[in-house]
């Protein structure tokens, strides 16, 4: 008698193991195919137009059995975020519970298991980057070592530029053709060309904004400055209208102080550093004042926009 009654006991357990152990395992697949359906949703929304109907077919790829339902209609309702939730679809009957329960014969009640996931995207604005480009030598380490701050021309008027004007282009100051776009951008092709503005020699009025951002997080006394992203190049050809440089990364440069036309108060200003007021020559010299951070390879732009200078990002948030 006492075997049977453990018998009894100890079936009872296992039958318990075995369903939990299933009900875990299913609700992991309903949460990836929520995971999943969320992303794709939300990355199609980046993209210009929010395809829910994504969300189902993924929820039963997601599911060893090939059998899920999406837990309700896809929910866009918060701005920028969306949810999927998923719940069991019975392989046999296409009911909402989980078959073929051990405690079921026990008298335990049917069991449903959902999962839900939230994924968000934006479009985040430039962190910085500026239409102005450099020699790859004048922010490179013989030029410029690190932590110490140096003069950068806008000219490319350093040890690395042979012609008596400075430029590596006739007519090539630095500035870039802007991005009709994104305000204080430049727009480079998928090689990585992107056209030079002739003959300018003033800041872009669309870059105003940009500098008084920097202004406002300048305290020299704190040693607190403002970081720019400047494009770099390798290479350039053509002249005037048609001139173009070849961007190789770009200079993620701590901003001590800049002087350009018409704006000079990066380096008049009594927030800027100091040792930049001797580094200009205000009769002719204009550039960027810092120091040189770090080299970031056309091939990792992501990291400082993307081609535009612009960055989406698609991720899970719960």
């Amino acid at each position: 008698m006492l075997v049977v009654l453990m018998m009894l006991v100890l079936i009872g357990v296992g039958a318990i193991a075995v369903d939990v152990g299933q009900i875990y395992s299913e609700r992991a697949q309903l949460q990836n195919a929520a995971d999943a359906g969320a992303l794709a949703v939300a990355d199609s929304c980046a993209k210009g137009s929010c395809a829910v109907a994504l969300a189902a077919p993924l929820a039963n790829q997601n599911s060893l059995d090939g059998k899920s339902d999406l837990g309700g209609p896809v929910d866009l309702s918060i701005p920028g975020q969306v949810t999927v939730k998923t719940k069991t679809k019975n392989g046999t009957d296409g009911g909402p519970t989980l078959p073929k329960l051990f405690s079921n014969a026990l008298g335990s009640a049917a069991a449903t298991v959902g999962a839900s996931a939230t994924a968000l995207w934006q479009v985040t604005p430039p962190p910085g980057a500026f239409p102005l480009i450099f020699d790859k030598c004048q922010v490179g380490a013989s030029y410029a070592p690190a932590g110490k701050t140096v003069l950068i021309n806008e000219h490319g008027m350093s040890p690395c530029v042979g012609s008596p004007s400075g430029h590596h282009i006739p007519g090539g100051f630095g500035w870039l053709d802007p991005d009709t776009t994104l305000p204080c951008n430049a727009k480079a092709d998928s090689n990585a060309w992107v056209g030079s503005n002739p003959g300018n020699s003033k800041l872009p009025s669309s870059c105003m904004p940009t500098l008084n951002a920097w202004r406002a997080a300048t305290d020299n006394s704190k040693n607190q400055y403002a970081i720019g992203y400047f494009p770099v190049f390798d290479d350039g050809d053509g002249g005037g209208a048609h001139g173009r440089f070849h961007i190789v990364g770009f200079s993620k440069i701590e901003v001590h102080g800049w002087s350009f036309v018409p704006d000079k108060d990066g380096l008049s200003s009594p927030r800027a550093d100091p040792i930049c007021v001797g580094l200009f020559n205000p009769s002719n010299n204009r550039g960027i004042c810092g120091k040189v951070l770090e080299f970031i390879p056309w091939s990792d732009r992501a990291s400082v926009g993307g081609p535009l200078f612009q960055q989406t990002v698609v991720k899970l948030i719960k």
